[in-house]
């Protein structure tokens, strides 16, 4: 369908109507309005052609009743060709009329979406403000630096046996679980208890793999469709191949008595906590206690 658009240093603008200078239409478009038009002229010119011929004999003849008949036909015939065009007028308006309220569609469709685009940036906006704030408090609950601290402290890290499927059976076969020697990591994160799981999730889960693993020598983490499926971690470092540490499971908790939600990481070799993620001794809380 066609539109009205004006000319300008960089090529066609879309405008309106009162501001064209050219109509932009499809090659289709265009070429069955040009055959139209010349349909219409070719037409005009026979029905011309044959009028005057008709006259010229008339004339000749000075027959004034064949001469009145020709007039009559050349009026019959123009008001057929006006007609014609007051109909292609009418199906141009009706086109023209459709154009306009896709136009409006579309506007009232891109006012919609910079809507939502303007309601997301303020939600994340909030969400990272909350982020902060949150940590900033937890850092400050933890004897952190406020505005540098992680927001995560490592309450506790031990030995676990842990019951898990038999790596080594063959698939259809035997599907006994065996008992394998862990490690547990308990880390309190720095969101608040109350917050539903869904919404703390995928950060925390981005925030440990961005900043907290690596500082307790954690180098691998299961695939999240994976948690649970114990696996044991491997790298070649000069020919001599040598475990690695890896989490295999993880388990959300919300501790009340603490007020923050916490993780349980299962992981196959221990890890080693640095100063970053330890909580300053004279700003621990009597009575919390922890698995």
């Amino acid at each position: 369908m066609g539109y009205y658009a004006k000319k300008t240093t960089i090529g066609f603008k879309r405008v309106s109507a009162s501001e064209a200078t050219h109509v932009i239409m499809p090659i289709d478009e265009f070429e069955e309005n040009v055959k139209t038009v010349q349909e219409a002229r070719a037409e005009t010119e026979r029905v011309t052609a044959a009028a005057q011929k008709r006259i010229k004999k008339l004339q000749d003849n000075h027959l004034d009743e064949m001469l009145s008949e020709a007039k009559r036909y050349i009026v019959s015939e123009e008001m057929s060709i006006k007609n014609v065009k007051k109909e292609a007028q009418k199906e141009y308006d009706c086109l023209h009329a459709m154009y306009l309220a896709e136009m409006n569609k579309n506007e009232e469709l891109e006012k919609e979406n910079k809507a939502l685009c303007e309601e997301v940036e303020r939600n994340d906006a909030l969400n990272r403000h909350f982020r902060r704030i949150s940590r900033e408090r937890a850092n400050q609950k933890n004897g952190q630096s406020k505005k540098n601290g992680l927001g995560y402290i490592v309450l506790s890290s031990g030995q676990y046996k842990d019951r898990v499927p038999n790596p080594s059976a063959e698939p259809g076969w035997d599907q006994t679980d065996i008992m394998v020697d862990v490690w547990k990591t308990v880390i309190r994160t720095h969101y608040d208890a109350g917050l539903p799981l869904y919404t703390i999730q995928p950060e925390v889960r981005k925030e440990l793999i961005d900043n907290i693993l690596g500082l307790m020598g954690v180098s691998r983490i299961q695939e999240h469709d994976r948690n649970g499926q114990y696996q044991v971690w491997t790298e070649e470092d000069d020919e001599t191949v040598r475990d690695v540490c890896g989490v295999y499971r993880w388990v959300y908790r919300s501790n009340f008595n603490s007020g923050c939600w916490e993780i349980e990481l299962y992981h196959n070799l221990p890890v080693y906590v640095q100063e970053e993620l330890r909580m300053n001794k004279n700003c621990g809380r009597k009575g919390e206690k922890h698995a």
